[in-house]
Protein backbone atom coordinates (compact mmCIF):
# COMPACT_ATOMS: atom_id res chain seq x y z
CA UNK A 1 0.00 0.00 0.00
CA UNK A 2 2.59 1.96 -1.18
CA UNK A 3 0.35 4.33 -2.55
CA UNK A 4 -1.94 4.95 0.66
CA UNK A 5 0.50 7.15 2.95
CA UNK A 6 3.21 8.63 0.32
CA UNK A 7 5.76 8.49 3.08
CA UNK A 8 8.92 6.28 2.09
CA UNK A 9 9.44 5.73 5.69
CA UNK A 10 6.25 4.20 6.38
CA UNK A 11 6.50 2.26 3.47
CA UNK A 12 9.47 0.84 4.05
CA UNK A 13 8.20 -0.18 7.29
CA UNK A 14 5.19 -1.94 5.91
CA UNK A 15 7.01 -3.66 3.43
CA UNK A 16 9.64 -5.27 5.96
CA UNK A 17 7.11 -5.80 8.49
CA UNK A 18 4.98 -7.74 5.95
CA UNK A 19 7.37 -9.96 4.35
CA UNK A 20 7.45 -13.52 4.68
CA UNK A 21 9.53 -16.18 2.22
CA UNK A 22 7.54 -16.56 -1.01
CA UNK A 23 6.22 -13.34 -0.64
CA UNK A 24 5.50 -10.60 -3.97
CA UNK A 25 6.01 -7.13 -3.34
CA UNK A 26 4.28 -5.28 -5.45
CA UNK A 27 5.45 -1.33 -5.39
CA UNK A 28 4.36 1.45 -7.74
CA UNK A 29 7.07 3.54 -9.11
CA UNK A 30 5.24 6.66 -9.95
CA UNK A 31 5.24 7.45 -6.68
CA UNK A 32 8.62 9.07 -5.39
CA UNK A 33 8.00 8.41 -1.79
CA UNK A 34 8.21 5.26 -3.21
CA UNK A 35 11.26 5.44 -5.06
CA UNK A 36 12.89 6.71 -1.77
CA UNK A 37 11.78 4.04 0.29
CA UNK A 38 13.37 1.16 -2.20
CA UNK A 39 16.76 1.22 -0.92
CA UNK A 40 16.06 0.79 2.69
CA UNK A 41 13.66 -1.95 1.99
CA UNK A 42 16.45 -3.54 0.00
CA UNK A 43 19.07 -2.75 2.65
CA UNK A 44 16.99 -4.19 6.10
CA UNK A 45 15.38 -7.40 4.36
CA UNK A 46 19.13 -8.38 2.88
CA UNK A 47 20.04 -8.44 6.35
CA UNK A 48 17.25 -10.49 7.45
CA UNK A 49 18.92 -12.86 5.12
CA UNK A 50 16.45 -12.24 1.83
CA UNK A 51 17.52 -12.58 -1.63
CA UNK A 52 15.48 -11.23 -4.60
CA UNK A 53 14.29 -12.78 -7.43
CA UNK A 54 12.23 -11.07 -11.01
CA UNK A 55 9.24 -13.63 -11.40
CA UNK A 56 10.94 -14.91 -14.22
CA UNK A 57 13.48 -16.33 -12.73
CA UNK A 58 11.11 -17.72 -10.11
CA UNK A 59 9.23 -19.25 -12.53
CA UNK A 60 12.44 -20.95 -14.08
CA UNK A 61 13.42 -22.41 -10.40
CA UNK A 62 10.29 -23.85 -10.40
CA UNK A 63 9.35 -21.87 -7.23
CA UNK A 64 6.24 -20.02 -8.40
CA UNK A 65 3.77 -21.81 -11.67
CA UNK A 66 1.90 -19.75 -14.43
CA UNK A 67 -2.11 -19.98 -14.38
CA UNK A 68 -3.24 -21.55 -17.51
Amino acid sequence: MDWKDRNAKQTEDRVVQAVHPGAFILLHEIHATTVDAVPGIIRRLKAAGYSFMTTSELIAHGAAEVAK
